[in-house]
Protein backbone atom coordinates (compact mmCIF):
# COMPACT_ATOMS: atom_id res chain seq x y z
CA UNK A 1 0.00 0.00 0.00
CA UNK A 2 1.37 3.36 -0.72
CA UNK A 3 -0.18 6.67 1.32
CA UNK A 4 0.34 10.51 -0.46
CA UNK A 5 -0.59 13.29 0.81
CA UNK A 6 -0.50 16.80 -0.56
CA UNK A 7 -1.87 20.20 0.54
CA UNK A 8 -1.83 23.38 3.15
CA UNK A 9 -4.53 26.27 3.33
CA UNK A 10 -6.20 28.35 1.03
CA UNK A 11 -7.41 27.53 -2.67
CA UNK A 12 -5.69 27.17 -5.60
CA UNK A 13 -6.62 25.68 -9.11
CA UNK A 14 -2.90 24.64 -9.78
CA UNK A 15 -0.58 23.51 -7.40
CA UNK A 16 2.79 23.76 -9.39
CA UNK A 17 4.71 21.93 -7.20
CA UNK A 18 2.39 18.70 -7.19
CA UNK A 19 2.11 19.10 -10.89
CA UNK A 20 5.87 18.79 -11.20
CA UNK A 21 6.01 15.73 -9.16
CA UNK A 22 2.58 14.28 -10.89
CA UNK A 23 4.35 11.58 -12.46
CA UNK A 24 6.45 10.57 -9.80
CA UNK A 25 2.98 10.28 -7.15
CA UNK A 26 1.36 8.64 -10.07
CA UNK A 27 3.96 5.81 -10.51
CA UNK A 28 3.62 4.90 -6.95
CA UNK A 29 0.31 4.09 -7.61
CA UNK A 30 0.78 2.38 -10.43
CA UNK A 31 3.25 -0.06 -8.95
CA UNK A 32 1.32 -0.54 -5.38
CA UNK A 33 -1.55 -2.77 -4.91
CA UNK A 34 -3.56 -0.35 -3.00
CA UNK A 35 -2.99 3.55 -2.87
CA UNK A 36 -4.48 6.16 -0.84
CA UNK A 37 -4.52 9.86 -1.81
CA UNK A 38 -4.92 12.54 1.22
CA UNK A 39 -5.79 16.20 0.07
CA UNK A 40 -6.29 19.38 1.82
CA UNK A 41 -8.77 20.32 -0.92
CA UNK A 42 -11.38 18.81 -2.69
CA UNK A 43 -10.82 17.69 -6.88
CA UNK A 44 -12.26 20.33 -9.37
CA UNK A 45 -15.62 19.58 -11.08
CA UNK A 46 -16.59 16.93 -8.18
CA UNK A 47 -19.57 16.94 -5.72
CA UNK A 48 -17.05 17.74 -2.97
CA UNK A 49 -15.92 21.34 -4.48
CA UNK A 50 -18.13 24.25 -4.48
CA UNK A 51 -18.20 27.29 -6.46
CA UNK A 52 -17.33 30.48 -4.27
CA UNK A 53 -17.51 34.18 -5.64
CA UNK A 54 -18.06 32.90 -9.15
CA UNK A 55 -15.34 30.57 -9.30
CA UNK A 56 -14.94 26.76 -8.18
CA UNK A 57 -12.33 26.09 -5.42
CA UNK A 58 -11.52 22.82 -6.18
CA UNK A 59 -8.05 21.74 -7.62
CA UNK A 60 -7.20 20.97 -11.74
CA UNK A 61 -3.88 19.81 -10.35
CA UNK A 62 -5.51 17.27 -8.20
CA UNK A 63 -8.46 16.19 -10.65
CA UNK A 64 -5.67 15.48 -13.33
CA UNK A 65 -3.63 13.45 -11.07
CA UNK A 66 -6.89 11.27 -10.25
CA UNK A 67 -7.60 10.90 -13.84
CA UNK A 68 -4.20 9.80 -14.78
CA UNK A 69 -3.22 7.89 -11.96
CA UNK A 70 -6.72 6.40 -10.56
CA UNK A 71 -5.58 5.68 -6.80
CA UNK A 72 -7.99 3.54 -4.71
CA UNK A 73 -8.85 6.18 -2.66
CA UNK A 74 -8.95 9.76 -2.21
CA UNK A 75 -9.36 11.36 1.10
CA UNK A 76 -9.68 15.45 1.07
CA UNK A 77 -11.35 18.26 3.10
CA UNK A 78 -11.33 22.08 3.15
CA UNK A 79 -15.00 22.63 2.20
CA UNK A 80 -17.44 22.15 5.05
CA UNK A 81 -20.79 22.29 3.06
CA UNK A 82 -19.54 18.91 1.35
CA UNK A 83 -18.75 17.29 5.00
CA UNK A 84 -19.73 13.16 4.30
CA UNK A 85 -20.41 13.75 0.52
CA UNK A 86 -18.75 10.84 -1.86
CA UNK A 87 -17.94 11.19 -5.55
CA UNK A 88 -15.91 8.89 -8.07
CA UNK A 89 -13.77 10.24 -11.08
CA UNK A 90 -13.34 6.31 -12.93
CA UNK A 91 -12.50 4.22 -10.35
CA UNK A 92 -11.32 6.55 -7.61
CA UNK A 93 -13.63 7.03 -4.26
CA UNK A 94 -13.42 10.61 -3.10
CA UNK A 95 -14.46 11.30 0.25
CA UNK A 96 -14.44 14.41 2.58
CA UNK A 97 -14.93 12.53 6.23
CA UNK A 98 -15.44 15.69 7.71
CA UNK A 99 -14.88 16.73 11.06
CA UNK A 100 -16.45 13.68 12.99
CA UNK A 101 -14.24 11.30 10.89
CA UNK A 102 -15.30 8.22 9.11
CA UNK A 103 -14.05 4.61 9.08
CA UNK A 104 -13.57 3.79 5.26
CA UNK A 105 -13.29 0.32 4.24
CA UNK A 106 -11.90 -0.31 0.91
Amino acid sequence: MVIIAHGGGGFSSRYPDFDENMSYFSEAVRTHKKSVVVFHAPPYGTKLDVIWNGQHVGSKSYRDFIEFAQPDLVICGHIHQTFNLEDKIGKTRIINPGPEGKIIDF
